[in-house]
């Protein structure tokens, strides 16, 4: 498919199209003692009134590590899943019985990885059953897993379908074999389709995928079946993803070394972004985040919860990232280390940052227009102020530049803003919570941001 000329308005806003969205706001960047982490966090406090929030566990083991991966993950092995359940099932347990976990009501529990199917069935149920004994889990709560084709089974979809899963996100990747190839993926089209057919079977009515775009010699017409594909298979959410390549990843090293070829070009990469973007929308689906796509009434109750409305993020396993009374925090990356500290009766937070008024306005801005705008009457409500009262110049030089529509009612995103939109919503960061893409990638993989140092990094 020829590159549209219509499309060059949108080519060259930014040096480089950000790759990373913002996923948490502070940046946490100071260390706290394991003995003081419950009262910085205000665990002991009562929460606000009718405090709804989310629950996040993350799950860091796969069968096999993906090339491309820059999350904390690990490859499977039993004794440290044994490790890894006792820790976070403890961990559980103290959030949930604090103060402020224990009157807090959850409506959104997200089991994410690396890769909670690499877990047996009995492990999965076991996780979930530990959330629902002890939080206030809303008996019309959202509950999610993710998973890969080649180790999500009928079985284990059954298994955590019957417990009240009723959510499953499955990492498709791609439907093209060529490409998965590249990937070195450890699934085929074939299971892909399988593990779908599967979903439905198990009793899952929200089914939902990633797909990557702008993968090593991709062409456009190969990412657009990909699209066609997920919209003929009826899927629920699709969420849409720039191939990013880490140095740290076997990938970068392969593409270095002139194994795989390289990703396209940026123009490319818009390219492909607007025609999904496109084909989506004149199929009926609904974005509703930079990268997110859905049929009305299947969004993802986590993101929303977390990035439009500020809500509690209670987020446990290694290197999770959570958001608790507006304190940012981030769990320690190792495994052994993590363990340690909750075998001791410590949270394993080991690095935080507090948000306070302006700091919390910054991140509404800057997780808000992730989610595309930010809502005047929310924003008023939460900090009694007018965006524009805080951001007044930052809001003006992104509209002149054509970045963001403002109105009575919100400020958002426009048509080529959505477009570069990681790269405007950083715009929202203070100074002091600047960061660059290398510490946000090793925050991610539970590591110090100084550990960055010197790694060079493409999106």
């Amino acid at each position: 498919m020829a590159v549209k000329t219509s499309n060059e308005r949108f080519y060259n806003i930014y040096p480089h199209r950000d790759p990373i969205c913002v996923s948490h706001y502070p940046n946490p960047v100071t260390e706290v003692p394991p003995a003081d982490i419950y009262g910085t966090m205000g665990l002991g406090d009562q929460p606000p009134a009718h405090n709804v929030g989310a629950v996040y566990v993350h799950v860091p083991f796969c069968a096999s590590v993906c090339i491309f991966c820059p999350f904390n993950k690990m490859a499977y092995q039993e004794k440290q899943v044994e490790q890894y359940m006792e820790a976070v099932k403890a961990e559980i347990g103290i959030y949930a019985s604090s103060p402020y976990g224990s009157q807090s009501t959850i409506s959104a529990v997200t089991f994410g990885g690396g890769t909670p199917s690499a877990l047996s069935a009995e492990r999965m149920v076991e996780m979930l059953k530990s959330v629902q004994a002890n939080y206030r889990v809303t008996p019309d709560a959202q509950i999610s897993f993710e998973g890969s084709p080649a180790t999500l089974t009928l079985e284990k979809m059954q298994a955590i379908r019957a417990q009240g899963a009723n959510r499953i996100s499955i990492g498709i990747q791609t439907f093209n074999d060529k490409m998965g190839h590249h990937l070195r993926m450890s699934h085929d089209s074939r299971r892909a389709f399988e593990v779908l057919e599967e979903a439905k079977e198990a009793g899952f009515e929200n089914i939902g995928i990633d797909l990557m775009y702008n993968l090593p010699e991709q062409t456009m017409e190969e990412w657009l079946e990909d699209v066609r594909t997920a919209v003929r298979l009826g899927i629920d959410h699709i969420t849409v993803f720039s191939l990013c390549v880490v140095p740290f990843t076997a990938l970068f090293k392969m593409i270095k070394e002139g194994k795989i070829p390289p990703t396209g070009s940026v123009e490319l990469e818009v390219d492909m972004y607007l025609e999904a973007k496109r084909l989506l929308q004149e199929e009926g689906y609904v974005q509703y985040s930079v990268w997110d796509f859905a049929k009305p009434g299947f969004e993802d109750r986590h993101v929303l919860l977390y990035y439009t409305q500020q809500k509690d993020l209670f987020a446990h396993g290694p290197a999770a990232f959570g958001y608790v009374n507006k304190l940012m925090y981030i769990n320690q990356g190792d495994i052994q280390e993590y363990s340690d500290r909750l075998q001791q009766q410590f949270l394993s937070v080991f690095i935080a940052s507090q948000a306070d008024d302006l700091e919390a306005m910054h991140g509404m801005m800057a997780k808000g227009l992730r989610m595309l705008s930010v809502k005047r009457k929310d924003f008023t409500g939460m900090f009694g102020f007018q965006p524009e009262e805080v951001f007044g110049t930052t809001i003006d030089e992104l509209v002149a530049k054509g970045l963001l529509e403002t109105d009575e009612h919100e400020i958002r995103l426009s048509a080529r803003g959505i477009v570069w939109g990681n790269n405007v919503c950083k715009e929202f960061f203070s100074e002091a919570n600047q960061q660059t893409f290398e510490s946000r990638v090793k925050l991610a993989r539970g590591q110090k941001p100084a550990e960055a140092a010197g790694e060079e990094l493409k999106g």
